[in-house]
């Protein structure tokens, strides 16, 4: 009996190594820190499954026989015997045989692009299986940017001025102020510029000022000579601080530091707030909208009964930034998540109008080559594909009423 048990374990062994062997032709997650095949979570079902334990462990039973079923313990010898070797062949692949690695990283290019008569289709095959492949995808995505440096936000005297401490921007893209003095930190501010639809610097990344930061927002909007503010946040959501009210109470101009901020109206929708402001420095002016949308909950996203609204939100943001080339600031608390989401959402509706194909991979992809996790959450990743879905069916639907007008108009 047991030179069997022996025999059945040394087969789980071998077909285990059979599989490490086989590696080339498997799918392999570079970079997650445990790829697919050697993480201890697969190994482990893999062994229960090779040994046919269940997964589920009948505890009344464990605790009148005081032992584990035997094909559990069987299973366990089979993981802890297998989990070093595992491991090390996990370092390896991380380290040494990864084509991604730190020094390949830059050249990575993430893409996965869709027709869009097909974008229905390949939306449900990604949202089977509790949408597994969109875990896939968003996996691959987390190894984006792992190779950037941060040194200016890590220096001492700017640390205070980042909202959140994993959160810093990349130093080949930040926004950097422009000051009178060069002081160790003068020039910092947690921004990043984004790449868009129509040019490299589109839109500016940033965190919700804080109380020590505001001057220096004000500094950035009017170097550069930014036309439109999306604020994408509350000032305080569910009892938390996400960010400074950084703009004036009332009509009456504040000064932030060198710059005057005035208040020169404001409009109230039940979803968003619409407000001007007039920037003062010097003999300058500049005038600024602000387009604050209130109903996005952070890490999360707005419900699908509310996509409509979102999209008619980044369609109001979209005819206010086609009269300029400046950039667009764009912020929510970590400056990250939501601000993502909006920057791919309006980026994917000029996109949708001009062409017949979306590649969503490839477009956070580059996002993320400029700004830390941006598209924060699985969740809106997955958003972002459902408000592609609308986009593209009033597309369709604007051409067939065209087509139908056309028609009218020949036969008249």
């Amino acid at each position: 009996m047991k030179i069997v048990k022996k025999i059945n374990l040394i087969h789980v062994i071998i077909k285990m190594i059979t599989c490490i062997k086989s590696v080339s032709t498997l799918h392999i997650q570079f970079m997650i820190p445990q790829t697919e095949l050697f993480s201890p979570h697969v190994l482990f079902n893999f062994c229960f499954r090779e040994c046919g334990a269940e997964t589920f462990v009948n505890f009344a039973s464990f605790e009148r026989d005081g032992k584990l079923p035997y094909n559990w313990r069987r299973s366990l010898f089979a993981f802890l015997t297998l989990l070093p070797s595992c491991l090390w062949t996990d370092y390896l692949l991380a380290f040494y045989i990864n084509p991604w690695s730190k020094t390949a990283l830059k050249k990575r290019k993430l893409t996965s692009p869709v027709q869009l008569d097909d974008f229905e289709a390949f939306f449900k095959d990604m949202s089977k299986d509790s949408a597994y492949k969109f875990s896939l995808q968003f996996e691959d995505l987390k190894s984006i940017g792992l190779d950037l440096s941060h040194d200016a936000a890590d220096l001492p005297i700017n640390r205070p001025k980042n909202r959140y401490t994993n959160i810093l921007p990349y130093d080949f893209s930040r926004v950097k102020l422009i000051s009178m003095h060069n002081d160790e930190g003068s020039d910092y501010i947690n921004a990043n510029y984004i790449p868009g639809y129509r040019h490299n610097k589109e839109y500016i990344a940033t965190q919700g000022p804080l109380p020590e930061t505001r001057n220096d927002f004000w500094k950035m909007v009017l170097q550069q000579k930014s036309p439109i503010i999306v604020m994408l946040t509350q000032c305080s959501e569910r009892r938390r601080v996400k960010c400074d009210h950084y703009w004036p109470f009332n009509e009456d101009p504040v000064m932030y530091g060198e710059v005057s901020v005035e208040l020169l109206s404001e409009s109230e929708s039940p979803e968003w707030i619409i407000r001007k402001f007039r920037l003062g420095y010097a003999d300058e002016s500049q005038d600024v909208l602000h387009l604050n949308y209130t109903s996005w909950p952070d890490h999360g996203v707005p419900t699908v009964n509310a996509i409509e609204s979102i999209l008619q939100f980044v369609h109001i943001v979209r005819q206010q930034a086609n009269r300029t080339k400046d950039p667009i600031i764009v912020h929510c608390s970590a400056g990250v998540g939501r601000t993502g989401t909006f920057i791919a959402l309006d980026r994917l509706m000029q996109h949708i109008r001009e062409h017949e194909y979306v590649d969503i991979l490839g477009m956070v992809s580059e996002m993320r080559s400029h700004r830390l996790s941006m598209v924060q959450t699985e969740e809106q990743y997955v958003f972002i594909h459902q408000c592609v879905m609308l986009m593209w069916q009033k597309k369709k639907q604007q051409s067939i009423t065209s087509d139908v007008i056309y028609e009218n108009a020949s036969k008249t």
